[in-house]
């Protein structure tokens, strides 16, 4: 996929109201798309100075938290993504088929229902305990 594909499809994602972002101080620190539709969350991006600090985690839970809790999920990571690969591994993700396409490959990471259920009931105890984004 090029840039201006991702430019596309993030637009795309924007225009549906599927993209969470989180702001520090008026700057953006981060943001993922997500497809209800597909069960699938995609294009995770964080800035450098924001990242370790838990944002990417509690943007990954609110896309889950959007999701349909009948049928799992997936993610596409790319090689070389080890953040992205270490947080959704912690979520309870699990590796899948790795996809050669146009000269890229990907590994695809999937979520069972049980598990995207759980995680949705722990950010609902979350909220209701006063976490707050």
């Amino acid at each position: 996929m090029t840039s201006a594909d991702h430019r596309d499809a993030m637009e795309r994602c924007i225009a549906k109201n599927t993209v969470f972002c989180a702001c520090v101080g008026g700057v953006f620190a981060g943001g993922t798309a997500f497809s209800p539709k597909h069960g699938g969350i995609g294009f995770p991006a964080g800035r450098p100075e924001y990242r370790r600090r838990g944002i990417g985690s509690l943007l990954i839970w609110e896309a889950l938290s959007c999701m349909p809790q009948d049928r799992g999920m997936f993610v596409h990571i790319y090689p070389g993504v080890s953040a992205a690969r270490s947080l959704y591994l912690s979520l309870g993700f699990r590796e899948d088929e790795f996809i050669w396409q146009e000269g890229q490959g990907y590994q695809t990471l999937l979520l069972s229902p049980e598990r995207l259920k759980g995680i949705v009931r722990q950010r609902r105890n979350f909220s209701a305990a006063g976490g707050c984004l």
